[in-house]
């Protein structure tokens, strides 16, 4: 029996003005030492295990008897916590999980000369080329075809995802297998000849090891909704974004139809139109490109 991929860090790098971050501030200054002394134990607990951590119920019961906090205390810190941006606000709600770019970061170049490490595409907030720079044996992999105890899978799929080819081989079959399968049985998708590229486009681009039944449906929608090729469009601007979800294909794309928009060049002009506006209070206090994406496309909280 092969030996589990380690996954976690036996020690991770903390700088020594720690302290003297805005965002540590704001916890320590709203809940004394004490909120200060969890955010410490939860990063020891994040990369003792991943570059993420699961808080559910359970969790949440589990780590304020482990560090001997009230439960109630430690949901009001770690609220705190993703309200200033300490950890992603929008991966918390969409996954229940607990990371931050700089754990990512920091993560990714610790790992940098591991063997292999499978990552949940989904929980990403690098690009997919960042993390391969810094770790070249990654292996991705969606949401659907990894579960919480990635553990008790990693035997079985490690021999179909281990080597570039193989890999490769599951893009080609998979898409051919989804484009005839949209041929087939997706009615008013198949009458739009190049349908299934949007779907070989996301699984080449972003999704390696197919869509989840959820994105599928969801996709099938947002061509009926725009066609392939504005659909197409929208996920470029996804991973422009660097918001690789296909609910982030689905707010953009409504957002230009909610404006007329009916082509890429439509789009194109939007997006242009749009910047020129922002752009005009640059001198004053130019706006962080997050708080830009949210304003424009309204992305659910």
């Amino acid at each position: 029996m092969a030996r589990p991929l380690k996954e976690g860090l036996d020690y991770f790098p903390l700088d020594v003005d720690a302290d003297y971050d805005d965002k540590f501030q704001l916890i320590e200054t709203l809940h004394g030492p004490t909120g200060f002394a969890i955010i410490i134990k939860l990063f020891m607990k994040i990369y003792s295990q991943n570059f993420y951590y699961k808080w559910t119920e359970t969790e949440q019961i589990l780590f304020a008897k482990r560090v001997n906090v009230d439960i109630n205390t430690l949901k009001t810190v770690i609220a705190d916590c993703i309200k200033y941006d300490l950890f992603d606000n929008n991966l918390f709600n969409e996954f229940q999980i607990l990371t931050s770019l700089g754990i990512q970061e920091r993560y990714f170049t610790a790992i940098g000369r591991r063997k292999k490490q499978i990552v949940v595409l989904e929980y990403l907030l690098l690009n997919r080329s960042e993390v391969t720079n810094l770790c070249p044996k990654i292996v991705f992999a969606n949401i659907n075809r990894v579960n919480d105890d990635i553990n008790t899978e990693q035997e079985g799929l490690m021999p179909t995802l281990s080597t570039q080819t193989k890999v490769k081989e599951s893009k080609v079959n998979k898409s051919k297998a989804v484009g005839n399968e949209q041929e087939k049985n997706d009615g008013e998708i198949s009458k739009d000849q190049p349908a299934a590229t949007a779907y070989k486009f996301w699984e080449e681009n972003v999704a390696i090891t197919g869509l989840s039944e959820f994105d599928r449906e969801l996709l099938k929608k947002l061509i009926s909704l725009g066609g392939n090729e504005l659909t197409v469009h929208a996920m470029k601007k996804a991973i422009e974004l660097n918001r690789r979800r296909m609910k982030t294909v689905d707010t953009v794309l409504r957002g230009w139809l909610d404006n007329g928009v009916k082509t890429t060049a439509e789009a194109d002009e939007h997006e242009k139109n749009w910047n020129g506006g922002a752009n005009n209070n640059a001198r004053a206090e130019p706006a962080k490109e997050t708080v830009k994406i949210s304003d424009k496309y309204n992305f659910e909280k």
